[in-house]
């Protein structure tokens, strides 16, 4: 928790009314009768401030699996009456805006909480436990009527790794509803939302096409609410990963022995041989979902590098692609630089600039397009 939403956590209470900072400080002083429905609250209040409703479900769902049980054994309650005077703390100093200082009561609010969970397993759990831990899982689209974007979504990771090229077709509705173990029906919407966000074009009488990266602002159907909230989650996604990847970089890069270094060298260097530089933050966020010292942490990236993919349709849209490549060089010797001098904390610095670069490059995009829902995320200036 403390990785994925320190800054977060911080930004949001950066955000948050005189109002709203009225009533958590209420909830603050209810430390007798502390309950899960009030931390509830305050993480609304908290986290809902960004604007990022995928960050709440994130942060719901973690809730659920790791706190909930804790709350649900009695006496659990005073392992965290700390938590609540430091949040009262920090509300004081949401009205004195001093935004250094909270930054750092933020980071010893998530370390009480880990270390209040840490001493219950550690102390107080009296059951016993099976050898296999059970995982935390987390998935963006669970109902039966979105199977297509999760496939929409598998195919277009499937077109950016080049298995299938541009001009080439996907397999027939009946191939691929046979081999996803999905319905046709539910292939057929796959395909039409990958037209709409102009990826592919289907063919009456012979298939469904990959398109080429330029053709794709021609074919790609803004006016499809579909679409919209498509290329909306990719922002969402994209601040998720922005508000905590300097610390989850650090602690990976800090983790890996050199094998693994030359490994993120390898992959870094495999997109300047086929001069793609832009792709270098992408590129570290995919080597952060596989390894990350947490497995939660991998999971949780692992799903929110998927999402990404649905911004591939802004690829296709940039005037001047040469001078977008150009931006990335600088960053590109540096991570590389940082790597050869083990430089966790230079590289994770780096890293968030360029992925605070990325998101509001994203948000000014998508709202130039029209999907204004995007300017209501929240980012440090």
């Amino acid at each position: 928790m403390r990785l994925l939403f320190s800054k977060a956590q911080w930004l949001g209470l950066k955000s948050i009314s005189s109002k709203q900072l009225d009533y958590l400080e209420q909830l603050s002083t209810q430390d007798e009768n502390l309950s899960p429905y009030i931390v509830i609250l305050q993480h609304q209040f908290i986290y809902g401030a960004l604007g990022n409703d995928l960050l709440m479900r994130l942060v719901w769902q973690v809730f659920m699996f790791f706190l909930t049980p804790f709350f649900s054994v009695p006496g659990n309650l005073k392992y965290l009456t700390t938590e609540q005077e430091s949040l009262l703390q920090m509300t004081q100093l949401c009205r004195d805006q001093n935004w250094e200082l909270l930054r750092t009561s933020t980071e010893i609010y998530q370390e009480q909480k880990y270390h209040a969970l840490r001493n219950f397993y550690k102390n107080r759990n009296l059951f016993s436990t099976s050898k296999q831990q059970i995982p935390f899982i987390w998935s963006s689209y669970q109902k039966a009527s979105q199977i297509c974007y999760s496939l929409g979504m598998e195919l277009l990771i499937a077109i950016n790794h080049g298995y299938y090229p541009p001009g080439t077709f996907l397999p027939s509705l009946k191939t691929l509803a046979k081999e996803k173990q999905v319905s046709i029906n539910t292939v057929r919407r796959t395909f039409s939302l990958l037209n709409n966000i102009g990826v592919t074009r289907s063919i009456n009488g012979v298939g469904t096409q990959v398109l080429p990266i330029e053709q794709i602002a021609e074919y790609c159907d803004l006016s499809q609410p579909t679409v919209r909230k498509r290329l909306f989650d990719y922002a969402k996604s994209l601040h998720i990963l922005t508000l905590s990847c300097r610390q989850i970089v650090e602690a990976t890069i800090s983790s890996m022995d050199k094998n693994s270094i030359e490994k993120w060298k390898l992959k870094l260097t495999a997109i300047a041989q086929v001069h793609r530089q832009e792709l270098v933050p992408y590129t570290i966020l995919s080597l952060l979902s596989q390894d990350a010292p947490l497995t939660a942490v991998r999971t949780v990236y692992t799903e929110l590098f998927q999402q990404l993919f649905w911004g591939h349709p802004l690829r296709g849209m940039l005037k001047d692609p040469q001078s977008y490549t150009s931006f990335y060089l600088p960053y590109f010797d540096f991570f590389l630089e940082s790597l050869e001098r083990f430089d966790a904390v230079g590289f994770a610095s780096k890293f968030e600039e360029l992925m605070e670069h990325e998101i509001k490059f994203a948000v000014d995009h998508l709202v130039s397009l029209g999907i204004n829902e995007a300017s209501a995320l929240i980012l440090d200036q």
